[in-house]
């Protein structure tokens, strides 16, 4: 169980270890967002689909880190209703990778309407 803000709203979230996958370094979590008003938790949805995931403050981003036959990275937001959705397509990790400088182009180049996919998709 660990804490960080995952929606941005300087609030630290709930996240909690549910399983591993290939290779024993693929880690699945489910997130509950904090309200302090309310004095509740509410689970996003399909978020344990999400794969060894990371949020990066800079980019209020997202960042999933998947260990397969080829290591790459794949970026999520949360919608207004809390449900993860991809930006961008995936990339491979590579020696000569700069992950900042990929994920503003990314962004940058990110059409909403043509690039948010749900997860599964």
């Amino acid at each position: 169980m660990t804490y960080e803000d995952y929606n941005n709203d300087g609030i630290k979230d709930l996240l909690i270890f549910e399983d591993t996958g290939g290779r024993g370094g693929n880690s699945f979590y489910n997130l509950y967002l904090v309200n302090p008003k309310n004095h509740t938790l509410t689970k996003v949805g399909d978020f344990n689909k999400i794969v060894n995931p990371n949020y990066n403050k800079k980019y209020k981003v997202i960042v999933s880190y998947g260990l397969t036959g080829t290591n790459y990275y794949q970026l999520y937001k949360l919608n207004k209703k809390h449900i993860p959705y991809k930006i961008g397509k995936p990339f491979d990790d590579t020696e000569d990778l700069d992950l900042d400088k990929k994920i503003a182009t990314i962004l940058k180049n990110n059409n909403p309407k043509q690039q948010i996919k749900k997860i599964g998709n």
